[in-house]
């Protein structure tokens, strides 16, 4: 048999359970999922300190979304309350961490869809929903916003200036006809 001239050159298969922010990718150890450590949070449900790397932030991404997709997720604290994270500690990571806003984003977008219908067809009460749509969408801020300044022109204070005419001097004793 000939040899071929050509040799093939060895590829070397990216493992996508291998997370690296390093710039030295080859000395990821097989199988181990490396990370970045960002930050650090106390879990409410341990009183432990848990690091947050960046396999951390894309995990809690996912599972907020996943979350925020069931048809009974209606608030997002209940999500927080469940993982054990306080809502500061929460939103402090979401304005940090890019990956974490947009599930953030997404997550209170498909929150803000269910609470909405839920309102529009009595499943929830109108009323609560109406209330609170804000905190879920820009659509109904703004709305409400735009609603509140109508309202304040119309209701805004005017001074009204009435100018009368004087009166005829009546005579001091009418005759009798």
């Amino acid at each position: 048999m000939k040899q071929s001239s050509v040799t093939k050159k060895s590829h070397k298969k990216i493992n996508p359970n291998i997370i690296s922010t390093d710039s030295n990718k080859d000395k990821s150890i097989k199988g181990e999922r490396r990370s970045t450590w960002r930050d650090e949070y106390m879990s409410l449900l341990t009183m432990n300190q848990h690091p947050v790397t960046d396999a951390f932030l894309e995990r809690f991404s996912r599972d907020l979304i996943i979350w925020a997709k069931k048809e009974d997720s209606l608030v997002l604290e209940d999500f927080l309350i469940e993982k054990g994270m306080a809502l500061a500690t929460f939103y402090r990571f979401s304005s940090k961490y890019e990956v974490l806003k947009e599930g953030h984003e997404f997550a209170v977008m498909c929150l803000a869809g269910r609470r909405e219908k839920g309102g529009l067809t009595n499943k929830l009460n109108a009323a609560m929903v109406m209330k609170s749509m804000p905190l879920y969408s820009k659509r109904w801020k703004d709305l409400l916003e735009w609603t509140a300044s109508v309202s304040e022109k119309n209701n805004a204070p005017s001074t009204v200036i009435v100018q009368m005419e004087p009166f005829e001097k009546l005579p001091e004793k009418l005759s009798d006809k």
